[in-house]
Parts: structure tokens; sequence; C-alpha cells
């Protein structure tokens, strides 16, 4: 899948997801973002998820960003038209 997808977790939270790129070996790098908030994520083949990088509201690298409690729910919807 290449491009970007809107969707809304069963808790109601707008996310758009954008695949960035393939990762050598499988899987991929998305970015993730909501209205406060952006996340680039790794997803290796075998499905784990690594945080490459989270951002704030103002657009600033944040040091201690955490993966969303609703980010399985959200990448469950990637793979799907």
């Amino acid at each position: 899948m290449r491009g970007t997808k809107q969707i809304q977790t069963r808790g109601g939270t707008e996310v758009e997801i954008e695949v960035v790129e393939p990762l050598s070996g499988g899987g991929c790098r998305l970015d993730l973002s909501t209205n406060s908030r952006e996340w680039r994520v790794n997803v290796s083949a075998n499905g784990t998820l690594k945080l490459v990088t989270g951002r704030n509201s103002r657009g600033e690298v944040d040091a201690d960003a955490e993966l969303p409690d609703w980010i399985e729910n959200a990448l469950a919807h990637v793979g799907r038209k």
C-alpha cells in the first residue's frame, strides 16, 4: 500500500496514515497524525512496532513520545481498501 488513508479509531480519534517507504527485510515506515500529534513508526514484517519519532502539536520533536493506545486498531486499517 502506498499513499494516505484516513480512519477513525473505535474511540473516535481521526487518524491520517501515510506509508512513507518500505523497509529492507520487509515491513514499512508509516507516518500517523491526529489534530494534535504526529508519529513516525517502523512496522516490521512480523508486525513489531518501533517508534522512530514523535512530534507535539507545535511540530517539535517530543523525546517522551509513546505510541498511542489506539495504534494497533489504526494499523489494522492499513491493509484494507
